[in-house]
Formats: C-alpha cells, structure tokens, sequence
C-alpha cells in the first residue's frame, strides 16, 4: 500500500515538472527567446570603460581636426530684375504655338548672366587675374613632407608620363598667344564654376549665387555680376535706340 502512494506521488511530482518545463518553454518563446542581463552588461562596460573612453576620445579629436581642416565656404546672392516691357522686334508666340514668350525670355537671360561675356567684365572689374584663388601662379607653394610629399611626387610623375605619351608637341597655335590670355581663361573658368544664376519661381527676377572661401570676395563678386549685367542691358537699349 505504501509502494502504491510512493508511485502516485512520484507520478504527479513528474507531471508537474513536465508542466513547469512546458511554461517555461512557452514563455521563451513568446519572449523571443533571448535573455539579457543587464548588470552583466554595465559590468562589462565598466570593466573595459578606459577602452571606451580612449575610443570617445580620439573620435571627438578626429572630428574637430575635420571641421579645422575644412575650408569654409561663403555663398553670397545677388538680385537683379529683366525689364520685360522693352520692346520685341520677333513674335515668337506666332512662331511656337501654347508656349509663352515669357519663358523663352527668361531662359534667354539665364543664358546671358551665365555667359562668358559677363564673366570677362568681372573679371577684368576686380581684377581677379591678380588673386590666387583664380590665379595658381599666384599660390603660395608648401613643401609637404613624410608620406604626402612621395604622394605628390608620384602623381606628378604619372601625369608628366601621361604627357608625353599623348603628346610631345604644344598644341598649334599657342605659341601665338601669351600666357595672360590662358591665366585669364583660367580666371573665368573658376569663376563661372563659383557662380550660379537661377530665376526667381519663374519671373523676371534672377538670383546670382557666388561661392567662394572669402565672405568679401564673394559679395563683390555677386555685385559685379549685377552691375554687370545692368550695364549690358543699358548698352544693348542704347544700341537699339540707335539703330532705329
């Protein structure tokens, strides 16, 4: 009788093991099966925070060496307004049909204050052939060293490899011209790449934007740009006052 009641009682202890096994198991999975300790964790943290601090350290340093390093760019706008009332010798609406002349003018102007025409006057207004940041010749030389020095060296003497593979001989014609013609082509290069010009929602008024790494450079530049432009108008008025 006893060995009876020892059996049942030993058959119930295991079926609920086998329960508690079963709770257990539906719990992990709902749980998703993962189990952080998070003592364990801010323990290892701790145990290594010399580590972590080092690591926060040097990221802050080579992050504040990068802002240094980045050279500033200023970016300065100039409005100017097309005079849309003078008068138009061409109607384009009779030749292009469902498209106003108002967009082919606009466009026009954009191309205008774009052009190299206007970028020469400003060129020759400030006299940027004298500046460094439009003339090379003009910018002060460093001599790197360490590893950037070979680096320089190596890409130079590519290039000057590269040269003379393609061609041994200056192009024909240019020794009829000085070198002030290509150092003010040069000029207007980089100053049509600093320069943008973009029209107001689509109206007569034109934006011009200039970048450069000088904040007074810059507004300069987008003033001449203006008045350039201005008296490119007036002259092209007077010329057809003239003519008629």
């Amino acid at each position: 009788m006893d060995d009876a009641r020892a059996d049942h009682a030993s058959l119930q202890d295991r079926m609920l093991a086998g329960r508690q096994q079963r709770r257990d198991g539906d719990g992990g999975a709902r749980g998703g099966g993962v189990d952080i300790d998070l003592g364990a964790l801010l323990l290892t943290v701790w145990q290594r925070k010399f580590t972590v601090a080092a690591f926060g350290i040097v990221m802050g340093l080579l992050a504040v060496a990068i802002v240094y390093a980045v050279t500033p760019i200023y970016r300065t706008d100039a409005v100017v307004m097309l005079d849309s009332e003078e008068e138009q010798f061409i109607d384009l609406q009779s030749v292009v049909s469902g498209v106003s002349t108002d967009y082919f003018a606009i466009l026009a102007e954009l191309e205008v204050l774009r052009s190299r025409r206007l970028a020469e006057r400003v060129v020759d207004k400030l006299n940027l052939t004298e500046h460094p940041l439009f003339n090379p010749d003009l910018t002060p030389q460093t001599d790197p060293t360490g590893p950037v020095a070979w680096i320089g060296v190596g890409v130079q003497f590519v290039k000057d490899l590269i040269r003379g593979v393609v061609s041994d001989t200056e192009p024909p014609g240019r020794a009829l011209l000085d070198d002030d013609y290509f150092i003010r082509q040069l000029a207007i290069d980089r100053l049509l790449s600093m320069q943008s010009v973009n029209s107001v929602d689509t109206t007569y008024v034109y934006r011009i934007t200039v970048e450069t790494t000088d904040p007074l450079l810059s507004a300069e530049i987008a003033n001449a740009f203006a008045e350039a432009y201005i008296t490119d108008q007036l002259e092209k008025k007077f010329e057809a006052t003239r003519a008629a």
